[in-house]
């Protein structure tokens, strides 16, 4: 039986979960879904098969496609020193799906000039929480021990310097990633409408303004799944190569999962450390003398205790009068990085969009018989999938954000579809883009 430092690398990619010790693959019995729906029994069925191939314990590599992810892409000012950058970090943060568990990659090739500002992406990538607690389950059913959580879209990196898309088709999925470069600068998981191209053409229209703003192309569509043949891609326009040996690669790469970094790095958003400019450095000296003064007094204090009463009590007013001015100065220097500090946070907040006016303003526009199931939103761009119940209702939807609406432009019903489970319903898809945010005026103090 193999002892608790093998490595063992487990994947959910696949219908049924891949294990790989040794470099040796193997397709277990247990469902992938099952052990993250149903991990009581999952979970046991795995131990026992493991158990099968000698291994009862071990240091395990947690491999997880996209669907089991958490990502998160935040522009960052590439000038701005360390830790204004965590501080910008730490506010664009979506603190609902992560924790201060996550890894963060610099997307070196989109670095861009924005009003003068250059400006860089940075990726964040982390497990899933409830993804990230039935593995840690599983670790304790098995006495194991966690070596990281690893993100497999890595095994697909192209080895070519080109900007390429790489698709993975599944029954109810799919998942893509955008390559430039060997870095991965657009992920998405996009529920499967059973028309793989029409699904690629929803992911381009998302992220295409994203992609002219940092002057990228796309040269090329890899598609790896089954049955690729029964499919159509004549309305995509780009090269594709179909590929269908995506179970065949996953089993010859997956070894190669234990060299990727963790994606469960601790990152800290530290506040921000002591700065050596000027206001910083006589705050400091003012500290400096007043400690510098105290002594002073106290030593001439002891010196002196022979001098008459009047002399004493003159010391000590010059003693508390230095006090004073150490005083005022040090709070004169705290009004003033307050000040600045009040500056900084208010020039963020002028910059973000009134989601709350946004959202009032979408309520009133909606109509009564459609509601809006899903809302998404990068930088501009906005995605809304809904339902209704009649069609006129959805193109009327349409024309309220066009023509009735301040905060949104380029509004573009982009799909629409019926849908049952009992009643019709109509289901729908619509793009729009946020119009630029008027600045917010600073309080008056």
């Amino acid at each position: 039986m193999k002892d608790s430092n093998q490595t063992l690398i487990i994947d959910f990619s696949l219908e049924k979960i891949l294990v790989s010790v040794d470099s040796v693959v193997r397709k277990t019995q247990v469902s992938t879904e099952d052990f993250f729906k149903k991990p009581k029994q999952a979970h046991q069925d795995l131990k026992q098969e493991l158990k099968s191939y000698g291994i009862s314990s071990a240091k395990i590599i947690f491999s997880l496609p996209i669907r089991y992810i958490t990502y998160q892409v935040i522009p960052l000012p590439d000038e701005a020193p360390q830790d204004e950058k965590l501080n910008l970090m730490s506010i664009e943060l979506d603190r609902v799906n992560f924790i201060n568990l996550f890894s963060c990659e610099r997307l070196s090739v989109t670095e861009r000039m924005v009003a003068g500002e250059r400006i860089c992406d940075y990726l964040l990538v982390a497990p899933q929480k409830a993804v990230r607690l039935n593995c840690q389950s599983f670790l304790k059913k098995t006495n194991s021990k966690l070596y990281k959580f690893v993100a497999n879209y890595n095994l697909f990196k192209p080895e070519r310097d080109s900007e390429i898309i790489s698709a993975f088709l599944h029954s109810s999925n799919m998942e893509i990633v955008f390559w430039s470069y060997s870095f991965p600068i657009a992920i998405s998981n996009l529920s499967s409408t059973n028309d793989p191209a029409n699904d690629l053409n929803r992911f381009l229209d998302i992220y295409q303004n994203d992609l002219e703003n940092k002057s990228l192309s796309i040269e090329n569509i890899d598609i790896y799944g089954t049955n690729l043949g029964e499919y159509s891609f004549s309305n995509l326009t780009h090269k594709l190569t179909l590929r269908e040996d995506y179970e065949n690669f996953l089993m010859e790469n997956l070894p190669s999962a234990s060299s990727f970094h963790d994606i469960t790095k601790k990152v800290k958003l530290p506040s921000e450390p002591f700065r050596w400019d000027l206001p910083n450095v006589i705050h400091l000296f003012a500290v400096i003398f007043l400690v510098f003064s105290l002594l002073l007094g106290l030593f001439a204090t002891l010196q002196n205790m022979s001098l008459d009463q009047k002399y004493l009590v003159f010391q000590n007013e010059v003693t508390q009068y230095e006090r004073q001015i150490a005083e005022k100065k040090r709070i004169k220097q705290e009004i003033s990085d307050l000040e600045k500090e009040r500056e900084f946070y208010y020039s963020i907040t002028r910059r973000r969009a009134p989601w709350d006016l946004i959202l009032k303003e979408l309520s009133k526009l909606t109509p009564k018989g459609l509601w809006i199931e899903r809302f998404s939103a990068a930088r501009n761009n906005l995605v809304m999938i809904g339902k209704a119940e009649k069609v006129n209702e959805v193109s009327g939807f349409a024309v309220n954000l066009s023509h009735s609406s301040k905060y949104f432009s380029e509004v573009l019903l982009s799909g629409s579809r019926d849908y049952s489970d009992g009643l019709v319903y109509k289901e729908f898809q619509i793009t729009a883009r946020l119009k630029a945010p008027e600045p917010a005026p600073l309080p008056v103090n």
